[in-house]
C-alpha cells in the first residue's frame, strides 16, 4: 500500500496539477451523447419546443423558464444543447449571483478540478474540446455555468471568440 501511494505522489508530481482537471463528461448526471429527451427528463426540464442555438452550426437549444432545478445548493435556470437527437452541452443560470458568486464559483471549479479564480469564473477547455465556462453578467446579477461536450464545446469556442470580438469592435467605435 506505501509503495502505490508513492508511485501516485511521484505521478503527480511529475505530470504536475494540470492532472487534477477533471474532464466534463457530462454534468448533473447527463453524459455526452445521452438521448436528449431523456437528458431533459433525467435533469427535471420540459423540452417540447426546441429552437436554433444563437451561434447556429446544427445545434439547437431548448429552455423553459419553469425549468428550475437545483445545482451548487442553488436554484438554476436550465438550457439544454442537442445535436440531433443527442446531448451536446448543458448550461445552468443563477439569479442573484452578486451575492452567491463565491460559493458558485468554488463548487463549479471543485466539480471539475479547476481552479478559482479570484476575479473572474473558470474558463477552461480541454485537449478533447470539451470546455467549462462560468461568467458573472453584473447588468442583470446573474451568472452562468456553460458546459459543453467535443462537438458543442468547438462551437461554442469560436462563438465566445466571435461575440467578444463583436463586443470589443462595437465598443470602439465613435459615438
Amino acid at each position: 500500500m506505501k509503495a502505490a501511494i508513492i508511485i501516485w505522489a511521484l505521478f503527480i508530481a511529475l505530470i504536475g496539477p494540470q492532472s487534477y482537471k477533471l474532464k466534463p463528461g457530462g454534468i448533473l448526471g447527463v453524459k455526452w451523447g445521452d438521448d436528449a429527451m431523456q437528458a431533459a427528463s433525467k435533469l427535471g426540464a420540459k423540452c417540447d419546443k426546441w429552437q436554433e442555438w444563437e451561434g447556429k452550426e446544427g445545434f439547437e437549444v431548448c429552455s423553459n423558464i419553469d425549468d428550475w432545478i437545483e445545482a451548487y445548493n442553488e436554484k438554476a435556470l436550465v438550457r439544454l444543447v442537442r445535436k440531433g437527437a443527442r446531448i451536446e452541452g448543458v448550461e445552468l443560470r443563477f439569479q442573484d449571483c452578486a451575492a452567491k458568486w463565491s460559493a458558485l464559483r468554488e463548487a463549479a471549479c471543485k466539480d471539475f478540478g479547476l481552479e478559482p479564480d479570484k476575479e473572474s469564473g473558470p474558463y477552461e477547455v480541454w485537449s478533447s474540446v470539451e470546455a467549462v465556462r462560468f461568467a458573472q453578467d453584473k447588468k442583470d446579477d446573474t451568472c452562468t455555468l456553460m458546459v459543453a461536450g467535443p462537438q458543442f464545446g468547438k462551437a461554442y469556442g469560436r462563438y465566445v471568440i466571435h461575440s467578444g470580438l463583436r463586443n470589443l469592435i462595437s465598443g470602439m467605435r465613435p459615438r
